[in-house]
């Protein structure tokens, strides 16, 4: 079965590209390909960057409850192999600044709003400075004052940490 035929596009540092579609025409296996999760891939995908992340759809299903945020966001730089814990602990800090949960550390998903736990799911993918970063559908769970208020955050932030890739249901 084929998921997605002939696509063929080129993001640099700095740039948005959208990808728009009905669902399932494949943009989410098409996002799972460029991350190399989806091993049954058939062509070519040249990507020169490594350090790839993803802002999943649904905040509430994206984050472990047993977890302080704080830890939520220290754990990919732990995994990324920042032995220390002062510059974990700088990086989370600086993060959640970023994203507006300043003083947050302590708390649990189960304590935050959507946007806000949608704030911490953008600072997980974030924390560990990726070269790429791709959005499938990142505010489609939020309501309308929300979706405006996050995509603005991650417009300030993709300034900042460089391309990002869109996903959009249409």
């Amino acid at each position: 079965m084929k998921a997605v035929d002939d696509v063929s596009f080129d993001v640099y540092k700095g740039e948005v590209l959208g990808l728009v579609g009905e669902s399932g025409c494949g943009k989410t296996s098409l996002s799972k390909a460029l991350l190399g999760v989806n091993p049954d891939v058939c062509g070519n995908i040249e990507r020169k960057s490594t350090n790839a992340r993803m802002i999943f759809q649904d905040p509430y299903s994206s984050l472990n409850p047993s977890y302080t945020i704080g830890w939520l966001l220290e754990e990919p730089l732990r995994a990324a192999g920042v032995r220390s814990a002062q510059e974990r602990q700088r990086r989370v800090n600086d993060m959640l600044k970023m994203i507006d949960l300043e003083g947050y550390n302590d708390r649990y998903p189960g304590e935050l709003s959507g946007g806000q736990r949608q704030r911490v799911s953008i600072g997980q993918a974030l924390i560990t400075e990726p070269e790429l970063v791709i959005a499938d559908e990142p505010v489609s769970a939020l309501d309308v004052t929300i979706q405006a208020q996050i995509m603005e955050l991650m417009l300030k932030l993709q300034e900042k940490n460089g391309a990002f890739i869109y996903i959009y249901i249409a």
